[in-house]
C-alpha cells in the first residue's frame, strides 16, 4: 500500500513528513482546523494506532477488533534497495518507531487499533520515495544552503505557533526529533521545492478559485458581507484569503511532488523487503 500524501508531507514535505507530524501537535486552533478540512489530499494520515495490550475499546468500552501487531526483530536488512542503494534496517526502525508512537496516541483518542503491518509498508514506501528524491536532486545538482534552511526553520516555528526556535526544537526533542534531524528534514523540504520548480512550478491559485474553495470549505459564500454577522460561523473571505492561497498551492506541489514520484519509480529499479 503506497503511503498517503500526508505521511510524506506535513512539512509539503515527503521529507519533512515526520517533522510536521511531530509539529502538528502544536499547532494553532486555526490552523489544525483547516487541515481538518482539507487534508482529504495532504494531511500526514497515518494509521490509526493501537492500544499497549494490542487490543481497543470503543467510546463506549466495548472491545475493538485486535490490533496486527509487527515484531521489528523480524525485519531484514537493508529493508530496501534503490537503484542500488541501501536502506538500512536501522534506518527503517527510526521512522517506523516515530510512526508507531504517533498511532498509539491516536488510537488512545479513538479508540481504533492499528495495523502495523500496514503501518510498516507504508513507512518502507516512504522511505523509498524519499531515497528517490535525494537521488534525483543529486542528479540535479541542487543543494540547500544554511540560509534556506533556516528560513523553513522560522517557517516551521510560525506554523507551529511556537515561542521560539528553541522552544520549538524541545517540543520536537520530546517526541525524539533532534536538531540535526529536524534541519537535514527540512533540507529535504527545501529540496524538493525545488525539484517542483523544475517541473515548471505551480500556477498561484486565481482569485474565483479561492471563492470556489472558501465556499466548498465553509458552505458560504464569499461575497456576502453578513458573514461575519454570525459569530458561530466561519471567518469571512478575506480573513481566510492567504490560508486558503497557501493550502491551494500546497495541494499542487503535491500533486507535481507526486506526479514525479510516479515518474521516477517508472524508472527505477526498486526491491523491497519488508
Amino acid at each position: 500500500m503506497r503511503p498517503t500524501t500526508p505521511i510524506r508531507l506535513s512539512a509539503l514535505a515527503l521529507a519533512g513528513a515526520l517533522t510536521l507530524g511531530a509539529c502538528s501537535d502544536v499547532s494553532t486552533d486555526e490552523g489544525s482546523a483547516t487541515t481538518a478540512a482539507t487534508e482529504d489530499t495532504s494531511a500526514t494520515a497515518g494509521p490509526d494506532g493501537d492500544a499497549a495490550d494490542g487490543s481497543a475499546e470503543t467510546a463506549g468500552g466495548a472491545p475493538d477488533q485486535a490490533a496486527v501487531t509487527v515484531d521489528t526483530d523480524d525485519m531484514p536488512d537493508p529493508v530496501a534497495e534503490v537503484n542500488g542503494e541501501q536502506i538500512s534496517k536501522d534506518t527503517f526502525l527510526a521512522a517506523f518507531e516515530t510512526q508507531r508512537e504517533s498511532a498509539r496516541q491516536q488510537a488512545e483518542m479513538g479508540g481504533m487499533p492499528v495495523d502495523e503491518t500496514a503501518l510498516r509498508d507504508d513507512v518502507i514506501e516512504l522511505l523509498v520515495d524519499t531515497e528517490l528524491l535525494d537521488q534525483e536532486s543529486e542528479r540535479l545538482g541542487l543543494t540547500a544552503s544554511t540560509e534556506e534552511i533556516d528560513a523553513e526553520l522560522e517557517a516551521l516555528v510560525t506554523q507551529a505557533g511556537a515561542p521560539s526556535t528553541d522552544e520549538l526544537l524541545d517540543l520536537l526533542a520530546e517526541q525524539g526529533f533532534d536538531e540535526q534531524q529536524v534541519r537535514e528534514e527540512l533540507e529535504r523540504v527545501v529540496l524538493i521545492d525545488k525539484l517542483v520548480a523544475e517541473r515548471g512550478g505551480v500556477e498561484d491559485p486565481q482569485e474565483q478559485e479561492l471563492k470556489d474553495y472558501y465556499e466548498e470549505l465553509t458552505g458560504q459564500s464569499a461575497d456576502d458581507e453578513q458573514v461575519t454577522a454570525d459569530p458561530g460561523g466561519a471567518p469571512a473571505f478575506d480573513q481566510m484569503r492567504d490560508m486558503l492561497a497557501d493550502q491551494l498551492t500546497q495541494e499542487r506541489e503535491i500533486a507535481s511532488l507526486t506526479a514525479l514520484l510516479e515518474e521516477l519509480r517508472q524508472d527505477a529499479d526498486i526491491t523491497t523487503h519488508g
